[in-house]
Order: C-alpha cells, then sequence, then structure tokens
C-alpha cells in the first residue's frame, strides 16, 4: 500500500468528520432550514464536506490495489449500511417500506450509471444515498484500471481532464483528483503528509496519526 496503516486509519476518522458534517447539511434540508452556511461561503456545507469526502475517498482507493475482490467487500459494506440506514427511516417512521424503495435502496442504487441519479424516491429515507451510484461508478473504474494494470497519474490526469471537459459531477472529478494527487506523490517519492504542513498539522489532531 502507498500509505501506512496509521495513516489510513487517520484518513478514515477525518472522513467520519465529514460524513458527520453532510449528515448535518442534509438534516438542514429535511428540516427545510437554510444552511447557515451557505450565505458565508456561498455553497451548502454539506456539498463542500462531500465534495471532502470523495477526494479522501480517492486517495484511500489509490493508495491501495482495488480488486474486484475488494470491491465486492466495501460494496457489501456500503449494502449493509443502506440495509440499516432504511431500517432505521422505517422505524422512525420517516418512510414507509415498499418494493420499489427497497429495489432502489438495495439494488438498483448499486448499477446506476447515469451523470446524476434521476431517481428522488430516496430524499425522503436518506438523501446521502443518491452518491451511492457516483462511488460505485469510481470503484468500478478504478478495479478496471488496476486489471489493465494502467493506475497510473497519465491515465487518471486523463480522466480528470475529460471529466471537466464534459462537466460531470464535481464528486466524480474531487474522488480522481485525490487519486490523481497520491499517484503524483508517489512518482515523485513525495511524502505528502510530512511535506504539506497543512495536512502534517491536521493528522497531528487524530491520536493514533
Amino acid at each position: 500500500p502507498l500509505l501506512s496503516k496509521s495513516l489510513q486509519e487517520s484518513i478514515a476518522s477525518v472522513r467520519f468528520g465529514l460524513v458527520a458534517l453532510v449528515v448535518l447539511g442534509h438534516a438542514y434540508q429535511l428540516c427545510q432550514v437554510k444552511d447557515p452556511w451557505q450565505p458565508i461561503i456561498g455553497i451548502e456545507m454539506s456539498s463542500v464536506a462531500c465534495s471532502c469526502v470523495f477526494f479522501m475517498s480517492g486517495m484511500g482507493t489509490a493508495s491501495r490495489t482495488s480488486t474486484v475482490d475488494s470491491c465486492i467487500k466495501r460494496s457489501r459494506k456500503l449494502w449493509i449500511t443502506c440495509g440499516g440506514m432504511l431500517l432505521m427511516a422505517t422505524a422512525l417512521s420517516v418512510t414507509q417500506l415498499s418494493p420499489e424503495i427497497v429495489v432502489q435502496t438495495m439494488g438498483l442504487n448499486f448499477v446506476d450509471w447515469t451523470a446524476t441519479p434521476t431517481n428522488r424516491i430516496l430524499k425522503h429515507v436518506a438523501p446521502s444515498l443518491w452518491s451511492i451510484p457516483l462511488t460505485m461508478q469510481c470503484w468500478y473504474i478504478m478495479v478496471l484500471l488496476e486489471s489493465l494494470n494502467r493506475k497510473n497519474s497519465a491515465v487518471l490526469l486523463t480522466i480528470v481532464s475529460s471529466l471537466v471537459g464534459l462537466n460531470a459531477s464535481y464528486y466524480m472529478i474531487s474522488f480522481f483528483m485525490g487519486s490523481l494527487f497520491v499517484l503524483v506523490a508517489r512518482d515523485l517519492k513525495w511524502d505528502v503528509y510530512t511535506n504539506i504542513p497543512f495536512l502534517k498539522c491536521f493528522l497531528a489532531l487524530i491520536p493514533w496519526s
């Protein structure tokens, strides 16, 4: 792996904090309350946090070998999480179980290859679930690159440039920029966590980093 286990744990911890901000941002939407950060930074807090999550997800994915087995394991964890969220939403009377919602949440959500998911029935279950198709697309692409032995800086730069040119989702762009960032650092034999003061100080706040 390109990152030590302790650094991978640190990244996971930072991602957890960012996910908490995403959930908080979506809570404003569910309660129909205006995000207090939007007038200040010009964009919803959940969008900024979600972009950071995708960037760090790209870093983590690029730092280790992506295989079909690892993708299946990660997908299974995500699938179980979706099931838990669906049951929780039902228990809290946020939504009622129906065949349509179950199929969309536990099935179609993992094989949706559209640039922007168009099925909005999930918005009453958990707004964050819309990002799962984008996550799966990113994982599939990384597995494909790994299997073709094409996971390198040049290919990822081409992917990022193509996504920007096509005005693709900035979450996918963030993911592959994170992957590109790690691979460029590897090619330059540059430890980004000790040579970038911000990251070094940021990770120092994590006890086991």
